[in-house]
């Protein structure tokens, strides 16, 4: 019973003393009043005499060059290796000193956009400048420190490609001479070389076997039979009837009463028919035997070796008509392959010429080339320090009334 009788005393206690507080405030509400538009106009008269900045930012690429091929991004160096030279020397070093027409802000990681992921090729920087035209000239002069840096890796890579353009050039020239070589080549096989094989072949078919052939039928059919039956005509019946008349002369030269004229024309007869007779056996025959052999013996054979050599040379003639044939071929393959390499050389090129492009080998640069600047100075945010001016005069003007009334209610407690 005693405890609630204390709590409500406490209690009415709190009550008298916060009602007291408000009658405090209330009596001084035109100090407070007074401090509070005091601060408010600090916080005005400093709005207007503080400097203005304003605010440009923009989205950096550091520099790459793109393997087209692999549809790859090659990068010359990441965002945080240069956020971190233009964090020292533009951020870290400049702490503590007076601000100058321009410096930088911020500057960060570039965002995927929709994620928290941080992008490795691009960085976002914010400058603030007396005017838009000092923080976007700070920004170009950053953008032109870093180009200078990797200008020389630009240079390389430029020359590089360059080069790789030149030998695909050289090749693709070299491989077009070749290309014209083999189809001059082609052209000779098919209008010179195979046509001279074909005729020859031709003549050999046509005019040379055939020539072979009458000959040796020739000499089997006709000149062959003929001799044979001229020098059996020879032995059988010239020479016996040579020597029969020669016996028979003979016989009468011995007839006794053969008067002397008919015996001179006897003996004339003998000696002609002796002649004959002489002729006949040795050089006659001899003729008619050296004509047997040489037709049988030389002549044909030569002329069948000569024919078999004809169809040896066909043959060998057939044989270089296919050789040209599958040169034709090979050559022909060659073409070909040459104008896949010239083909590929000239894709080779189209990456190349494009692996110079702007987009596809660059430096430091703005992206799009776009700065986006504030229209109006983003500092001072005047609402907001005015705003916080006046709070904290209204603040100080109650804690001002409060700490007057406690020295006042002291005095009076002394006295």
């Amino acid at each position: 019973m005693s405890e609630n009788l204390m709590n409500s005393a406490n209690s009415q206690n709190d009550e008298i003393d916060i009602f007291e507080l408000l009658g405090k405030i209330w009596k001084g509400k035109f100090s407070i009043a007074m401090i509070t538009l005091a601060f408010f106009a600090l916080g005005v008269l400093y709005t207007i005499i503080a400097s203005p900045w304003y605010s440009a930012k923009a989205r950096i690429s550091v520099p790459y060059y793109k393997n087209i091929s692999e549809n790859k991004k090659e990068l010359f160096a990441n965002a945080d290796m240069i956020i971190n030279k233009i964090q020292s020397k533009y951020i870290d070093a400049l702490k503590g000193q007076p601000k100058e027409s321009a410096f930088v802000e911020k500057i960060a990681p570039a965002k995927i956009s929709g994620t928290k992921n941080n992008l490795s090729d691009f960085f976002d920087i914010e400058v603030m400048g007396k005017s838009n035209d000092d923080a976007v000239a700070l920004i170009n002069q950053i953008v032109k420190e870093e180009q200078e840096i990797y200008k020389s890796n630009i240079s390389l890579q430029e020359s590089r490609i360059k080069n790789a353009l030149y030998n695909a050039d050289a090749k693709i020239k070299t491989l077009q001479n070749s290309l014209k070589n083999s189809e001059i080549q082609i052209s000779h096989i098919q209008n010179m070389q195979l046509p001279k094989l074909e005729n020859r072949i031709r003549q050999i078919e046509k005019i040379f076997i055939p020539n072979k052939d009458k000959e040796i039928a020739n000499l089997q059919n006709i000149v062959l039979p003929n001799d044979k039956k001229a020098y059996d005509e020879l032995i059988n019946k010239v020479i016996p009837k040579l020597d029969a008349e020669i016996q028979s002369i003979e016989k009468e030269l011995k007839n006794p009463n053969l008067n002397q004229n008919n015996a001179i024309v006897l003996k004339e007869r003998l000696n002609d028919l002796r002649n004959r007779y002489m002729s006949a056996t040795t050089t006659t025959k001899q003729k008619f035997e050296h004509d047997l052999h040489d037709s049988e013996f030389v002549k044909i054979p030569n002329l069948l070796k000569d024919k078999e050599n004809l169809l040896v040379s066909q043959t060998d003639l057939q044989n270089q008509i296919q050789t040209k044939n599958d040169d034709i071929v090979k050559i022909q393959n060659s073409i070909d392959e040459k104008k896949d390499e010239i083909s590929k050389l000239e894709n080779q090129k189209e990456i190349l010429k494009a692996s110079l492009e702007k987009q596809n080998l660059s430096n430091v640069i703005i992206k799009d080339d776009i700065i986006i600047t504030s229209k109006s100075p983003v500092k001072p945010k005047k609402l907001l320090i005015v705003a916080i001016a006046t709070f904290l005069g209204g603040i100080l003007g109650v804690f001002w009334v409060l700490l007057k009334s406690e020295i006042a209610a002291r005095k009076n407690l002394k006295a």
